[in-house]
């Protein structure tokens, strides 16, 4: 019997997609979809099945997205750090009163562009996974919600092998103690759940309807320049300090900044808010995204 690894390379890849042709013949590969019967075992067997497809498709995404690059994720931070330096460069001087000196503005950019980087990066890529891998659930009887999962954790790869490293350094060179940032995973992994629910449901949407792209990115746009990414908030009017607030990006990207760079202020309520928040979005996006499934089939 083949493992998963070897029959979702053949079924994944284009060259070798005749193989996965009959249904029963791939099924026969991965072994008989058979739960055993009861209810504790049924659900652990399937919670089972599922984190394999994950764990087989995020590695595909991954190893496709850095195949033939030896740095790998080092090369995926070079879009935010020459980023950060063109901002520092053209506005650095301009804010340079609100941050006391460019090192600290730059910090400051760096994070905001790494951030919202990963939620732009990660629901992209989600957004048309399921029509992309229509033949996949086509031939193998595997759960759909695993393929959006998968789009988001490999896009969560860099975030957690390059970009939060170089937070941690962020926060070291900032005189941030230890135990501080030993809290930065708490709010990306909430950002983690946030981007899983939002795949889901643009994900599921794709499905029915091809054109969401150009509103999808109407709407990161909007959320890109509603957060302070590289100009600091208080320079926002008063009037329009809503539109930051109830930016649900925003949230996830102060609480970043305040555990890097060491500002003041409690962070308890700020953590516990940015689980919250990616708690409800995974959970309502799974819903809506199961909700639908049974309908993908007669249009991917």
């Amino acid at each position: 019997m083949a493992s998963w690894d070897e029959v979702a390379a053949e079924v994944i890849t284009p060259e070798k997609n005749t193989a996965a042709k009959n249904v029963k013949e791939v099924e026969a590969r991965i072994g008989p979809y058979r739960l055993p019967p009861g209810g504790r075992d049924l659900r652990t067997a399937a919670v089972r099945r599922f984190a394999d497809v994950v764990v087989v498709l995020t590695r595909r995404g991954t190893h496709k997205r850095y195949r033939g690059s030896p740095l790998g994720v080092i090369w995926s931070l070079a879009n935010p750090v020459a980023m950060t330096f063109v901002y520092v460069a053209i506005f650095g001087r301009t804010f340079l009163p609100y941050f006391g000196s460019l090192q600290a503005y730059g910090y400051y950019v760096f994070i905001g562009l790494s951030t919202l980087g990963f939620a732009t990066a990660s629901t992209a890529q989600a957004l048309s996974s399921v029509v992309a891998n229509g033949g996949l659930l086509n031939k193998v009887r595997l759960p759909a919600a695993a393929i959006p999962l998968s789009s988001v954790l490999t896009v969560a790869a860099q975030l957690g092998f390059g970009t939060l490293p170089v937070l941690v350094a962020i926060g070291v060179l900032s005189g941030t103690s230890a135990s501080r940032l030993l809290l930065l995973p708490i709010p990306l992994f909430g950002l983690v759940l946030l981007a899983t629910g939002v795949a889901y449901v643009i994900s599921a949407a794709y499905v029915f309807f091809r054109d969401i792209t150009h509103p999808f990115d109407l709407a990161m746009y909007f959320l890109w320049v509603a957060s302070p990414v590289f100009y600091p908030i208080a320079i926002v009017p008063q009037r329009a300090h809503w539109v930051v607030a109830y930016n649900p990006l925003y949230l996830y990207l102060d609480c970043v900044r305040r555990i890097a760079l060491g500002e003041p202020g409690e962070l308890v309520r700020p953590l516990a808010l940015t689980l919250a928040e990616g708690v409800v979005a995974c959970v309502v996006g799974a819903i809506v995204f199961e909700a639908l499934r049974p309908r993908f089939l007669d249009r991917v």
